[in-house]
């Protein structure tokens, strides 16, 4: 059988004030616009094709609604244009600092009312990438992506964006022009990041039913070391919490698996976790790393069955 077990990340947040917020906006300038926003945005090229609904053409052919529809045989030469902007719905933040891109998911127009990253069919880069930092929303920082080249489109189609980090990691915004099914980015400032902000997702491997243990062992476990990255060089003092549904296995709490038989043990430092456990957390000079373990437990009380099986958990850290 084979064990995987999805581990949920959440990040340290922190409420920006509003009278800072309102300054924030009123010092904000632009070269293109009075409005703070994003640019170049990857679109295909002006004119817009025949059969074009809702849609700008002026310099690019710009979706105007999520369902916009661009014609077939889109251009899409990387143009630069003024006209690659986009405002509403970016009052978020990235989760970490760093070089981000953005991608431009192209749907089928006739697979459904909008464009998602689970129908989308090709995609098209930003040409630039742009340091973002996480202590300002995005709108603020106006950075300019470049627009995008790809390939002539043949069919008419849709558009959908997202944010994209360095790793890969695809996030979306409020805004309605980027992917719903996409992670969300935060709309308030974080601290820290815990493992660039992304869930962590581990494989136990393949367990052989007569090897498993029925005693939790911090030494058997799979090891997974955890950054956690805090802007600038910033300390943070706070508190580490578990989240899992638990069952009962040799007098131990381990994770509920959807193997009625298996069970997943969680340890913190070589420590067994039980749920809802606080433990204190130093993250000194800007940065740390977590130590966390896994393992496979098998009730003996209950019948075992093959197959793959999974397992879910909550990290939560906050500050004090």
């Amino acid at each position: 059988m084979t064990a995987y077990i999805k581990y949920y990340l959440y990040n340290v947040r922190k409420m920006v004030p509003l009278l800072c917020a309102l300054i924030g906006f009123f010092l904000i300038s632009t070269p293109f616009s009075a409005h703070a926003g994003i640019y170049g945005m990857p679109m295909p090229d002006a004119p817009c094709p025949n059969g074009s609904v809702d849609v700008a053409s002026n310099g690019v052919c710009k979706p105007n609604k999520p369902g916009s529809i661009i014609g077939a045989r889109s251009i899409w030469s990387g143009k630069e244009s003024t006209s690659q902007y986009m405002y509403s719905g970016f009052d978020v933040y990235v989760p970490v600092d760093g070089l981000w891109s953005v991608v431009a998911h192209i749907c089928d127009a006739n697979s459904g009312a909008s464009c998602t990253l689970s129908n989308s069919i090709a995609t098209v880069r930003s040409s630039k990438s742009v340091k973002l930092v996480s202590n300002k929303t995005v709108n603020a920082q106006n950075p300019d992506f470049g627009g995008g080249a790809g390939p002539t489109m043949p069919n008419a189609i849709r558009i959908c964006y997202t944010f994209v980090t360095p790793d890969g990691h695809e996030w979306a915004a409020s805004a309605d022009r980027t992917c719903q099914d996409a992670r969300m980015l935060p709309e308030e400032p974080q601290i820290c990041a815990i493992n660039s902000g992304n869930n962590l997702d581990v494989s136990l491997g393949t367990l052989e039913s007569d090897k498993i243990s029925t005693v939790p062992n911090s030494s058997d476990a799979v090891k997974k070391s955890i950054s956690i990255q805090c802007q600038g060089n910033a300390s943070l003092n706070g508190k580490i919490t578990f989240k899992f549904t638990p069952i009962t296995i040799s007098g131990n709490s381990v994770i509920l698996s959807t193997n009625p038989g298996i069970g997943v043990a969680l340890f913190y430092q070589d420590k067994l976790v039980k749920p809802d456990t606080a433990f204190d957390l130093t993250v000194p000079n800007g940065g740390a790393n977590i130590n966390l373990g896994f393992q496979g437990i098998k009730d003996d009380t209950k019948s075992l069955t093959g197959g793959d099986f999974s397992a879910d958990a909550v990290m939560i850290i906050t500050q004090q």
